[in-house]
């Protein structure tokens, strides 16, 4: 993988996959606390695919497994990313805004 090429990070096997997009303002992995999406968070982490993220959000439906909330915990703690990770529900959406959020914006527009 060439790290370094003419665009930033760039992935020999899959080229556009990891392309910078031009002037995005936020950069969000969804995380689902499962195999796939805690690989892809831990491969940026440590710079094998990239670009890093702003945040990963994860969108709590509230009827997941205790295992998937206290792996989810470890995942946020901080220790883990370099990232911080925001947990989202239809009532948290509604309620408060993150702070990342344009303060300009209605609170639906996360939904």
């Amino acid at each position: 993988m060439d790290v370094n090429g003419e665009n930033g990070f760039k992935h020999l096997t899959w080229p556009g996959v990891s392309e910078t997009v031009p002037n995005a303002d936020l950069r969000v992995l969804w995380l689902g606390a499962g195999v796939q999406s805690a690989t892809l968070a831990l491969m940026v982490s440590h710079g094998e695919i990239g670009p890093t993220p702003d945040c990963a959000m994860f969108a709590d439906t509230g009827w997941e497994p205790s295992a998937v909330y206290e792996h989810l915990d470890w995942l946020a703690s901080g220790n883990v990313f370099p990232f911080p990770v925001h947990r989202v529900s239809a009532s948290s959406a509604l309620n408060s805004r993150p702070s990342f959020c344009n303060p300009h914006e209605e609170a639906g527009a996360l939904l």
